[in-house]
This record gives structure tokens, sequence and C-alpha cells, in this order.
């Protein structure tokens, strides 16, 4: 397991995994409720948006995807990525969140490389 993140609006858990997959877990009992499979290299990094009915994603695969929680389906893939697609985050205080994607430097230090909103 490489990155979790919690629902802020019920009681879900996402993992992203060395297995290319990302998981969406019941808090409550610890079931496993879907396995979202689309990477085709390692999940690095998860995070809900502020509803909590979407997530995002991002992978070695140099991609970040856009997922619906409730379907399980993968509504957008953002490509173009030079190198693994390290960390992803979004800001919890505005309606159309900003999505950061960074990856790892030459020295171990991390950088912007493109912003978008979805």
């Amino acid at each position: 397991m490489r990155s979790v993140a919690f629902s802020p609006t019920t009681p879900l858990l996402a993992s992203g995994s060395d297995d290319y997959s990302i998981r969406v877990w019941d808090v409550n009992d610890g079931r496993c409720l879907k396995i979202l499979p689309e990477h085709t290299h390692s999940v690095l990094s998860v995070a809900f948006t502020p509803r909590g009915d979407k997530l995002l994603s991002s992978s070695g695969d140099q991609t970040l995807k856009l997922w619906d929680v409730s379907s399980g389906k993968c509504l957008r893939t953002f490509e173009g990525h030079a190198d693994w697609v390290r960390g992803v985050a979004v800001h919890q205080e505005i309606s159309s969140p900003v999505v950061v994607l960074m990856q790892q430097c030459v020295f171990g230090a991390f950088t912007v490389v493109s912003v978008c909103t979805i």
C-alpha cells in the first residue's frame, strides 16, 4: 500500500497500491467495496474531492485519473507527464478544486509540474 485517504463526507477510505489498483473501503466494517484497476503501474497517491463523490489517483504510469466513487468508473485520465506522478492534492475549501501534480526531481525535492481544475 502506497497511499490512503479518508473521504471528507462518508465513512470511506481509499488506498493506492503496488498491484496497480485502488481499493475503496468501508471504515465501519473493514469491507472492500470496490476495486478500481485501470492504472498500469503502482498507484502512488489518492485524494478525495471535497464532496467525497470523486477520487483522484496518481501513478507510476505517468497519469492522474479522476474516478466516480459510487460507480467506480474512471471519468477522466490526465496524460502527458514525463515521469511518475508521485502526488496529488485537492484543495478542500473551494468548489472547483485545484489539483497539483508533483514529480520527484534529481535531488529528492518535489516540484509542481501542472495545475488543473476539475
